[in-house]
């Protein structure tokens, strides 16, 4: 019994132990109190149609355990008495854990009203790039909430951490230039929006789908399945095809025919090829050209519209078209051309 008489801190073994155990209640009681107003909130937001209730269900959602340890460790000091090194360790870890929890929440906040700055139809296209705005102001944010906790520690001037910092940041910015660039170039591409997550675009001959845009690089998906990972820099650098805009896809399709078709066959072809495409799911004529006399063919051009933007309907149109036009050529007797040379020879 003597080990529980011993003095520690100011307070014996057996007064630690009631302290620990109280701490432990509140901590308990304080978290049975949120989660019923969590749930409270939560019958309410199901029954509303405003997102302000949502809202406040999330910031409630993203309390840390660690401010629930520290309330309940700073509230019972006030039933115990140990020692002012103690109270004052306390006092510093529910400060420090206070600036956490309010980072925490100011990113919420950030994103909740960037996102309330646009309208339904932008939320969907632009979810991705609100994330990544609130990230970069969320960073800023932490930076000067780290100022002010470490304002709050004994010994530690403010003014003198935050000159450490500005100095220390020019040094920083040299050596990182290449990263505070990609940065820059995910600000300038969050605000300008060449494209967004789950577009299909094609950068310096490299063609995919993009998955993720970070502050220092975009990953694409290329289109054979692999992943393509280019730094935002290069990416702004680059001239960027965006497909995702595209209303329908043009193709332009050349081919010849012998020199020995009759003229009467040649008149035919321009009709021949506008009936396949007509009859051609999600395809638009637009015209056919009897277009060159080149050296071993009768060149024809024909244009037409595939009225998707999915890349397998547009392959899927032009396989049947060209299905077609052979089928139909060869019922017509007419013979497509390929480089071939003829030889006279004079008796």
């Amino acid at each position: 019994m003597e080990f529980f008489e011993t003095f520690f801190l100011g307070m014996t073994i057996s007064d630690w132990g009631i302290f620990i155990l109280t701490a432990a209640g509140v901590f308990l009681l304080l978290k049975i109190i949120v989660k019923i107003v969590q749930n409270r909130l939560k019958v309410i937001s199901e029954r509303t149609k405003i997102d302000f209730d949502n809202f406040i269900l999330t910031l409630i959602k993203k309390f840390n355990p660690l401010f629930f340890i520290s309330v309940a460790l700073w509230l019972t000091i006030f039933f115990f008495e140990p020692v002012d090194k103690v109270k004052d360790l306390i006092k510093v870890l529910m400060s420090l854990v206070f600036y956490l929890q309010i980072g925490i929440w100011i990113a919420v906040v950030i994103e909740y009203f960037l996102m309330k700055m646009l309208n339904n139809e932008e939320r969907t296209t632009r979810d991705a790039t609100v994330k990544l705005m609130a990230k970069i102001f969320s960073w800023a944010a932490w930076v000067i909430l780290a100022v002010m906790a470490f304002d709050t520690l004994p010994g530690v001037e403010a003014d003198t951490l935050i000159t450490t910092i500005g100095v220390s940041g020019i040094a920083v910015a040299f050596a990182l230039q290449t990263i505070l660039s990609d940065v820059a170039s995910a600000i300038t591409i969050a605000f300008d929006q060449p494209f967004v997550e789950g577009d299909g675009i094609v950068v310096d001959g490299m063609g995919g789908t993009v998955e993720k845009i970070g502050l220092k690089s975009t990953r694409l998906r290329s289109w054979d399945g692999q992943e393509i990972i280019v730094s935002n820099s290069d990416l702004l650098n680059s001239r960027i095809n965006n497909y995702q805009n595209m209303e329908r896809r043009r193709v332009i399709l050349n081919f010849g025919v012998v020199y020995q078709t009759s003229a009467e066959k040649l008149k035919k072809i321009p009709s021949l090829v506008e009936e396949i495409v007509i009859s051609t799911e999600n395809a638009t004529y637009v015209r056919t050209h009897f277009t060159a006399l080149s050296d071993s063919s009768l060149d024809f051009e024909t244009m037409y519209w595939v009225d998707s933007t999915d890349y397998a309907v547009f392959m899927d149109a032009k396989h049947t078209i060209n299905m077609a036009l052979i089928a139909v050529f060869e019922v017509e007797s007419i013979d497509f051309a390929y480089p071939t040379q003829t030889v006279y020879l004079e008796k």
